[in-house]
């Protein structure tokens, strides 16, 4: 079984050795414009829109999410582990019970197209593109 913790920001520094490289690896993949300093500082300093979630399974760190809450949606910004693509299925389960725990209607994730797949039948309607550039050289 697989259960999901929020870490608090106090406790962030503890874990965060651990699951740094999935998320550099999730900005890396989803060519994010936010940095690994940015994540670390917005989940570190507790930012109120911003968590740090940590997915264990038999004691064993396996995933890891961070999520950006806003007015209407639980934005997940990076999220990463072993097997990312086989546990999908049961991080949505949990992440829809953070969205509800926090009386939260809309999931949004923003990646690759690939994830549409992964999650067709979580995420069932398709926003608009955004497009972007970063201006950091």
């Amino acid at each position: 079984m697989i259960y999901g913790s929020v870490v608090p920001g106090s406790q962030v520094d503890v874990y965060w050795p651990q699951v740094k490289h999935w998320v550099e690896e999730s900005i890396r993949r989803s060519k994010s414009y936010d940095t690994i300093d940015e994540l670390y500082n917005y989940v570190k300093n507790s930012y109120p829109e911003f968590m740090l979630v940590l997915f264990l399974e038999k004691g064993k760190m396996v995933a890891v999410t961070i999520f950006q809450e806003d007015e209407k949606a639980l934005n997940c910004v990076a999220f990463g582990g072993e097997g990312v693509l086989k546990q999908a299925p049961r991080l949505m389960t949990i992440w829809k019970a953070i969205a509800n725990s926090l009386n939260l209607p809309i999931i949004k994730l923003t990646g690759r197209s690939g994830w549409g797949r992964v999650f067709k039948d979580d995420l069932i309607k398709h926003g608009d593109f955004y497009y972007g550039r970063s201006i950091r050289e």
